[in-house]
């Protein structure tokens, strides 16, 4: 049984770590005996070649093996650790990940046995990992077997089908494939990922945030949907036994807009586990008929046809919608709003207001 703390694990890895095929190639022995204490530094860390099973082992205390990987394109990296589990107190490892820059990206502690990570998206070019004892004294005493098993992008089922770090701003935030679900990571409590699309029509739009594992109870995550002046439009939170949580769906003109996914920090919690989420925007091409975000004043008011019903939604409480209505020769005038309101408005709030302007005046 897995304690919370190696549960935390199977976050931790994530993005880089993933129990792999099981039945990989014969493992190289990157460890014998005559190279233990070569590799224990970023300096003079060994080659971890890419689909290729290594064998090593914390040969005393103190020791520590860094390896060096190379992603010659972007792509997804899964990761997996066999090491033979012993007890509850010896064998376990503290796991690190870097950047070429030698900045650590991701940390676990107490890692051992067998375990499956959730897989992440990294850009081209050289990373590092290094393996210690999680008990400095007692290092463990079998070895392990690594294997960095890589997908090139273009193997994805769509361009998005994963995250890719880093995208951590506006800035370098991932494209995403409409209506197409994403895994991200978070790889420690102040992790924020960003994505962006862009609609060439009008339509409804929606953002799902997935929990597949419920593992958010930790943290909560947060979703935020901009738009393309990156002035917020939606927001959600996912929080504990919850499997998904929903942006509801409303009506947009074309443009480019932006999603912020981010863990609800505590800066009293050194968590630095990782978790994987599974994000989805959904885009529905619509006409006249529905209402188009932003119309929120008269110079950006939906044109209205006459006769013709239009479908809008309210999206929070300080939402304003405006339509412009154009009649050609002096005529009656009504105007008519079908709504679902609660049989008791005590206890929902205030109802909705309609009011009517002439063009001609404020």
């Amino acid at each position: 049984m897995k304690t919370a703390k190696q549960k935390r694990f199977a976050a931790v890895f994530a993005g880089m770590l993933c129990i792999s095929c099981l039945n990989a190639p014969l493992a190289v022995d990157a460890e014998s005996a005559g190279t233990a204490g070569e590799n224990d530094t970023i300096a003079t860390a060994e080659e971890l070649p890419l689909n290729t099973a290594v064998s090593g082992d914390i040969s005393a205390k103190g020791d520590v093996d860094f390896y060096q990987f190379t992603l010659p394109e972007d792509g997804l990296l899964q990761v997996s650790m066999i090491a033979d589990w012993v007890s509850d107190f010896g064998d376990s490892y503290r796991i690190t990940f870097y950047d070429a820059d030698g900045n650590q990206i991701s940390q676990d502690d107490y890692v051992h046995s067998n375990t499956q990570f959730p897989a992440n998206g990294w850009t081209a070019g050289v990373y590092y990992l290094s393996l210690a004892p999680y008990y400095a004294d007692y290092p463990p005493a079998s070895t392990y077997t690594l294997t960095a098993n890589f997908t090139p992008k273009s193997q994805w089922e769509s361009d998005s089908a994963y995250e890719l770090e880093p995208n951590d701003s506006f800035s370098n935030a991932n494209a995403l494939t409409l209506s197409a679900p994403c895994r991200g990571v978070f790889h420690n409590y102040q992790d924020t990922d960003y994505y962006t699309f862009t609609t060439d029509l009008p339509g409804k739009l929606s953002v799902t945030l997935g929990d597949e594992t419920q593992s958010s109870g930790y943290l909560g995550w947060s979703l935020f949907l901009y738009n393309s002046d990156r002035e917020q439009i939606g927001k959600t939170e996912l929080t504990q036994g919850t499997a998904s949580v929903t942006i509801p769906e409303q009506g947009f003109d074309p443009g480019t807009f932006y999603i912020q996914v981010k863990t609800n920090a505590m800066t009293n919690v050194n968590w630095s586990g990782a978790e994987q989420y599974t994000l989805t925007a959904d885009f529905t091409p619509t006409d006249s008929t529905y209402e188009s975000e932003p119309n929120d004043s008269t110079s950006r008011a939906d044109v209205m046809l006459p006769n013709t019903p239009v479908s809008g939604k309210l999206s929070d409480e300080s939402d304003v919608d405006y339509y412009k209505v154009t009649l050609d020769s002096a005529a009656q005038f009504s105007l008519c709003l079908e709504h679902a309101l609660p049989d008791d408005l005590s206890s929902s709030g205030t109802p909705w207001t309609v009011t009517c302007y002439p063009f001609d005046e404020k």
